[in-house]
């Protein structure tokens, strides 16, 4: 993973239309944002980012943070999951 201080960016590439949910955690399993919740988007490629803040607008603390992605179809069958280490330095 890349460190990265004020934000950092999240790129996802759909072959197909998708439901997406995009979501970033702390280690200990906590939910600290939400970027998407099941948002429908067309193929194509969506970059989205994450300032660092937890879903009240508060700065987190540095360390280790997760993000995980869920791409489904239409009709709510997942198609792929993936998650990605993130690295915040103050």
């Amino acid at each position: 993973p890349n460190p990265f201080n004020a934000q950092t960016s999240l790129t996802i590439s759909l072959k197909d239309d998708a439901i997406i949910d995009l979501e970033i955690y702390n280690l200990l399993g906590e939910r600290v944002s939400v970027m998407a919740r099941r948002e429908f988007r067309p193929s194509g490629y969506y970059t989205f980012i994450w300032d660092g803040k937890d879903g009240y607008g508060n700065s987190v603390a540095s360390g280790v943070y997760l993000a995980y992605g869920r791409m489904a179809s239409k009709g709510g069958k997942t198609l792929k999951t993936q998650s990605r280490k993130l690295v915040l330095v103050k």
